[in-house]
């Protein structure tokens, strides 16, 4: 059973695409040959657990050494911020997210990855205090409306050391409009995007 097949085996709900996980793989084995020290890893947008739990499993499995911070204030109110759709804010308001919590920390605990993956409990702006200075992987999850990107890039694209990753979600979402765009201004180069499906991501690396 590949990494892709067993996240979703537990986490019961929530979105990644399988070739999202390839890509993680790929970034953490290159981030290992290149950066000698721990990995630091940041998700915002962790929900259920789904891609930060996949994350950690592909740091277990292959002995790596990492820590990734999974942010979210699991709140409609975070959820909704910003210049959603309509549908968007609905399907957001009527959520149980003390279950999604909860299931995250389960999904923590079944897969033994207690002090390797660390959840946050808040918004990506107002626990950068609790984050590394120096990241080498950043997942962008969250929130999806332009202001509340264009503040997460302004607040930790600074942090993404050289050779880094950024990996936008949903980057076509037009709600987003252009904001990962900016990423351009701290010194990233777009180096994939996947767009099938109405299902889109964009990864970006520091050079």
């Amino acid at each position: 059973m590949n990494i892709y097949e067993l996240t979703t085996s537990q986490v019961k709900n929530g979105w990644m695409l399988p070739e999202k996980c390839e890509w993680f793989e790929k970034i953490y084995f290159e981030i290992k040959n290149t950066h000698k020290a721990k990995i630091i890893a940041v998700e915002t947008g962790v929900f259920y657990g789904m891609s930060c739990i996949a994350q950690g499993l592909i740091g277990k499995f292959n002995f790596l050494d990492f820590k990734i911070y999974g942010i979210d204030a699991w709140s409609k109110e975070a959820s909704v911020e910003g210049n959603n759709s309509e549908a968007n804010n609905k399907w957001w308001e009527e959520l149980d997210y003390n279950d999604a919590l909860r299931s995250f920390l389960l999904s923590i605990q079944y897969f033994g990855l207690q002090g390797k993956v660390i959840p946050i409990l808040g918004k990506s702006e107002d626990v950068k205090h609790y984050i590394p200075d120096q990241i080498q992987i950043f997942h962008s999850d969250g929130n999806h409306s332009f202001d509340v990107v264009s503040k997460e890039i302004e607040i930790y694209a600074p942090r993404i050391t050289k050779g880094g990753y950024w990996i936008a979600d949903d980057s076509k979402w037009k709600e987003m409009k252009d904001a990962p765009s900016k990423l351009v201004d701290y010194n990233f180069t777009l180096v994939h995007e996947h767009f099938k499906d109405g299902q889109s991501f964009s990864i970006y690396k520091k050079y």
